[in-house]
């Protein structure tokens, strides 16, 4: 629907792949509504979380996306972690990552909600900060939307 018919109607998206990821997320709902719910989210996102220096001491003074703190898939933030949106992860910080953190989720399960928060991202929903790095970004994801999610359509198809 929303961000990935846009992507299709600005022509950074193929229909066919637009479709594929639509068939694909389908047959995984079952797999992704099966997980331990975490109960928190935060968003990995770096201005979800507001602070200021208030008397010499740091404060948390906003937080956003509230609705999202109610209950979460912690899969879905550390996706949006292992394939950042308006960001980048390197090999070496990934496995700084996961020595902290512990088990990764799998694989599959990250790149579901990679596609998804790729098309929001190039899209404009995430209401980012409008920098000259993130507009940036936006236009190199949108240049690339057609590559970048029929890779990982790919992966979770079992092709690569």
């Amino acid at each position: 629907g929303g961000s990935g018919r846009a992507a299709v109607e600005a022509g950074y998206l193929t229909a066919s792949t637009h479709q594929r990821a639509g068939i694909l997320w389908t047959a995984s709902l079952d797999y992704l509504k099966a997980h331990q719910p975490s109960l928190v989210h935060v968003s990995s996102f770096p201005w979800t979380i507001y602070l200021e220096r208030v008397d010499g001491l740091w404060e948390i003074v906003k937080l956003a996306s509230v609705g999202d703190f109610l209950w979460w898939d912690l899969a879905y933030d550390v996706a949006c972690l292992r394939y950042p949106p308006f960001g980048e992860m390197r090999a070496s910080w990934w496995d700084g990552f996961l020595r902290g953190y512990g088990a990764e989720p799998e694989g599959k399960r990250l790149l579901l909600y990679a596609v998804m928060q790729r098309l929001c991202a190039a899209m404009g929903v995430y209401m980012q900060p409008q920098t000259a790095a993130n507009t940036a970004w936006m236009a190199n994801a949108r240049d690339n939307l057609e590559v970048t999610l029929s890779h990982m359509l790919d992966k979770i198809a079992g092709r690569n």
